[in-house]
């Protein structure tokens, strides 16, 4: 959608046909609460800039008054919930304080039936808007989105030496050796697997019925489910770096055949 004066408006989030395209794929608006429109708008902008602008994503911050503009309104983030009441489910993104009680109070006001489609996540803003309009836009289905907003802080928490990013991703268990396909893959854009060459990579892996897991060869993190943005951080995989990618399941040779792709245009940035 876009305004008067050729600037997106960041506030409305539409679902299509588009947002459809992937079969059986789940379609998860997101809703982002913060006290500060211009802070909202700017973190759907970024969770756009990455490469995922097919994710129907609202702005929901401040309020309308133009003196006191800070703040949050209970029924601005109904409006913008039911704006995506079309969705399969709608994820709520919140940044402190009375964006949550707002948050509570606008589910309040909801009929039962789009109440149950909403989820409330106690995820970090910007970290979790990346990651989950990124596997969102893959086709997860809601509790999936949700579980990757939990996860959102690992890769930095790991990188900065905070904890030991834990993780709930297993290798792929196969009764024959012939169920697992593998490929390995070099990393060769300048700053690594990171930002839109991340979300394209985690894209592509879950775009398909395939369970696909992805090792740092360089450095022996791994594997990792490569269909989570969150997951993929933690393997740092910089410019050089190889990687190897297994994948089971009914579209796994597929999947790789899609990632292999992706790996010769520089992962897009080729």
């Amino acid at each position: 959608h876009v305004e008067e004066g050729g600037h997106p408006d960041l506030r409305l989030g539409r679902v299509n046909e588009r947002d459809r395209s992937l079969a059986g794929a789940s379609v998860i608006g997101i809703v982002i609460v913060s006290h500060s429109q211009p802070l909202a708008e700017a973190v759907v902008e970024l969770a756009r800039g990455m490469g995922e602008s097919s994710v129907p994503m609202i702005a929901a911050g401040g309020v309308d008054d133009p003196d006191n503009p800070i703040g949050t309104d209970a029924m601005k983030v109904m409006a913008a919930i039911e704006e995506l009441s079309d969705s399969d489910g709608i994820l709520v993104l919140m940044d402190l304080g009375s964006a949550v009680l707002s948050a509570e109070t606008a589910l309040d006001f909801l009929d039962k039936g789009l109440r149950a489609k909403v989820r409330l996540s106690s995820a970090p803003l910007v970290e979790a808007a990346v990651a989950t309009a990124a596997v969102a836009g893959a086709g997860a289905d809601l509790e999936a989105v949700v579980a990757e907003a939990t996860r959102a802080l690992d890769a930095k928490r790991a990188h900065l030496g905070d904890v030991e990013a834990e993780s709930d991703e297993s290798p792929p268990v196969v009764d024959e050796p012939g169920d697992v396909h593998e490929i390995e893959i070099d990393v060769t854009p300048e700053h690594g697997l990171h930002a839109r060459p991340a979300v394209r990579f985690v894209k592509t892996a879950g775009g398909f019925d395939a369970d696909v897991q992805a090792t740092n060869l360089t450095t022996g993190k791994g594997p990792v489910n490569a269909a989570s943005m969150v997951a993929v951080a933690t393997l740092g995989a910089a410019r050089g770096h190889r990687l190897r990618v297994t994948a089971t399941g009914p579209d796994a040779a597929a999947a790789l055949a899609a990632l292999t792709e992706l790996a010769a245009t520089g992962f897009g940035d080729g």
